[in-house]
């Protein structure tokens, strides 16, 4: 999925997490939120029914970076629209 950077609105979209820009929110102890994030958009990816082998999600602020394999293009696409239509993602590179 290595194909570049996509910006998208991040206070536009699906929700899937509570919004928390506190500086204890945003320090390096909350890995367990950015896990569970990315846990959510993987459920996400799933429900919409698109495919992706090895599929692998990292969030950093506003920023999700996406890996793995898909079979199309379209799919790619599907699946970095999916992600940058949530709440809270600003940009997502793939």
């Amino acid at each position: 999925m290595n194909d570049g950077l996509d910006r998208f609105v991040k206070n536009v979209g699906r929700t899937l997490r509570r919004e928390d820009n506190t500086p204890q929110a945003q320090s390096p102890q909350n890995i367990e939120a950015q896990v569970q994030k990315g846990e959510a958009l993987a459920r996400l990816i799933r429900q919409l029914g698109l495919p992706a082998e090895d599929l692998g999600i990292r969030e950093a602020g506003d920023q999700v970076a996406l890996t793995g394999m898909v079979e199309s293009q379209a799919e790619r696409e599907k699946i970095v629209l999916a992600v940058g239509n949530t709440k809270g993602d600003g940009r997502v590179d793939d």
